[in-house]
């Protein structure tokens, strides 16, 4: 078996970069060449075809390819045409539906091995997530509508959001279309991650998130993989419940957490790779990631559960 493995990611594949978000380009530098390297080192994997900007870093490797634009470059084009042979691996932010934007695009020309359409059109959108988990009676921080909180904080957050970017304290809650408002608890905050395929399910990973907070917005800066084993049962159970009432999910999937009130409560759920993966193997073994790039090749979910080595701390803000 020596398959092909296309992986398109946004902001690296853009014409014309934004030099001035060098964060954000960092961060899915280092999460693509992770995803590549991890699949260079499977057997059954012949080739990776990579589309990336001729100005960012690239790296050496015989089995990857890379292509800059995709509207100009044939070779590219070809590739993804060729729907019964190549199979495609998309990572695209939910902000302003780029991810469902570009998952319908792709679709009509590839096979994408990601969720399907109508599910990310579901997680995407954090108002519609939050519609899902109350109506399955999933654990969630509650989305508010009357400003009736006392001396609570607030935050307000973008429906379509990406990462941290638009969350921000406010005093009230004001009307405001693409806008949503939560209570802000200032409670332990995770996520795990997991793979998922009709409605199953294996956990891999549980983390802690680093977050920094001012007066005027919090946002996530790192994590600590690994730092929320102690509560992997606990975690299992909010896991099961999502894919089995989500059985479009799957592949990688990233949910952020929340622990109020003695239990863990889902924030949201990322339908694609999230920015955990970079540090998983140096936390839980090689295990994790052969059992993912095995699940991308063969789409067969191996219910094992990875053994944690090590906590190893990760941070977002890195050079390229």
């Amino acid at each position: 078996m020596n398959k092909e493995l296309i992986i398109f990611e946004y902001f690296t594949s853009q014409e014309k970069l934004n030099i001035k978000s060098k964060k954000i380009f960092s961060e899915a530098i280092n999460l693509v060449d992770s995803i590549a390297i991890s699949f260079c080192k499977n057997t059954n994997i012949k080739k990776i075809h990579i589309i990336r900007n001729n100005k960012l870093k690239k790296l050496v490797n015989k089995k990857i390819l890379f292509y800059s634009s995709p509207k100009k470059n044939m070779a590219f084009n070809s590739l993804i045409n060729c729907k019964n042979q190549n199979k495609m691996i998309l990572v695209a932010p939910e902000e302003n539906k780029h991810f469902i934007n570009l998952a319908e695009r792709f679709r009509k020309k590839i096979s994408l091995l990601n969720s399907d359409n109508e599910t990310i059109k579901i997680v995407s959108s954090k108002i519609k997530t939050y519609g899902f988990l109350k109506k399955n009676r999933i654990p969630c921080i509650p989305i508010e509508e009357t400003n009736n909180l006392g001396a609570s904080k607030l935050l307000s957050k973008p429906e379509y959001g990406c990462g941290s970017n638009g969350i921000k304290f406010v005093n009230e809650i004001k009307k405001n279309s693409g806008v949503f408002f939560q209570k802000f608890y200032p409670d332990e905050k995770g996520s795990f991650t997991m793979l998922c395929k009709n409605g199953e399910c294996v956990v891999l990973s549980c983390n802690k998130q680093i977050v920094k907070e001012n007066m005027k917005s919090i946002r996530q800066v790192g994590l600590i993989l690994g730092g929320l084993e102690k509560h992997r049962k606990e975690i299992k159970v909010l896991a099961n419940l999502i894919s089995k009432k989500l059985p479009g999910l799957f592949g990688f999937i990233g949910v952020d957490i929340i622990r109020h009130q003695k239990s863990w409560r889902v924030l949201e759920i990322n339908p694609r790779f999230t920015s955990a993966y970079v540090g998983m193997e140096m936390a839980y073994g090689n295990d994790i990631k052969k059992i993912t790039t095995n699940f991308y090749i063969k789409e067969d979910l191996i219910k094992k559960t990875p053994n944690l080595l090590k906590e190893k701390i990760i941070y977002f803000d890195q050079k390229f």
